[in-house]
């Protein structure tokens, strides 16, 4: 708001904005929390972490395994030398025989980039794995992010992590994961706050803190990465809700 001027820019403004200084956001964050703790804002010892599915520009039409991606590049192949012969067919039919129905020249342009889009990915990426190991879908406009189940059904998106003081709400630490669940979240999470909070002075953030999130971050790995840390965490058990 204060950057904004209190006026509301569309979102492509803002997309462009942050677009052209990534380089520069993580020091404006760390000067956000420096006036912060400089005003007091960043008191008590209960932290909180949460998350929410956040959409891409990216369809879930150009998601698939690597297998999956080949048999639409194919597909796409074969509809445009279909309608390329189509194409020559009406073109070489005399006026006085029956109506044809033109090909129009720009799907078949259209269909020709999208085929020659996944050829170009599947030849200068790798398949994507999962955390045991086996294939995942990937995605050719966006293959950081994933398929993830929201609220609002199936999105291609990113599972957007916030860790917030709760003294005063200010958030600490945020970041978008391409993983739709939360089992191996924390480590990073409070790893990227520490971070944050060391340039603040703070060389030991997490001892005699605590930490609660909801039932999606159980998991013996999140338990494992707050013990390490010193934090006391509290997340429920999803078997004792």
């Amino acid at each position: 708001m204060p950057l904004a001027g209190e006026q509301t820019p569309d979102h492509s403004t803002l997309a462009t904005f942050i677009s052209s200084v990534q380089t520069e956001v993580p020091a404006w964050v760390t000067q956000v929390l420096l006036v912060c703790e400089q005003e007091g804002l960043l008191g008590g010892t209960h932290f909180s972490l949460d998350g929410v599915k956040l959409p891409s520009n990216a369809a879930k039409e150009s998601s698939g395994t690597f297998a999956d991606l080949r048999v639409k590049q194919q597909a796409l192949q074969r509809k445009v030398q279909e309608a390329l012969q189509q194409h020559h067919a009406a073109d070489q039919q005399d006026e006085s025989g029956p109506a044809a129905t033109p090909v129009v020249p720009a799907r078949v342009a259209r269909l020709q980039r999208q085929a020659e889009r996944i050829e170009q990915f599947l030849a200068t990426h790798e398949p994507r794995r999962g955390r045991s190991g086996r294939e995942v879908q990937s995605n050719v406009t966006d293959n950081e992010s994933a398929k993830l189940v929201s609220a609002h059904g199936v999105v291609q998106g990113y599972n957007a992590n916030a860790l917030v003081a709760e003294t005063h709400q200010v958030v600490v630490y945020a970041e978008a994961f391409g993983q739709g669940g939360d089992e191996e979240h924390v480590a990073p999470m409070l790893a990227g706050a520490q971070r944050h909070l060391e340039a603040l002075g703070r060389p030991a953030a997490w001892q005699g803190r605590q930490l609660s999130a909801d039932t999606s971050y159980y998991s013996l790995t999140n338990l494992q990465a707050c013990e390490q840390s010193g934090v006391d965490a509290y997340i429920p058990d999803p078997k004792f809700r």
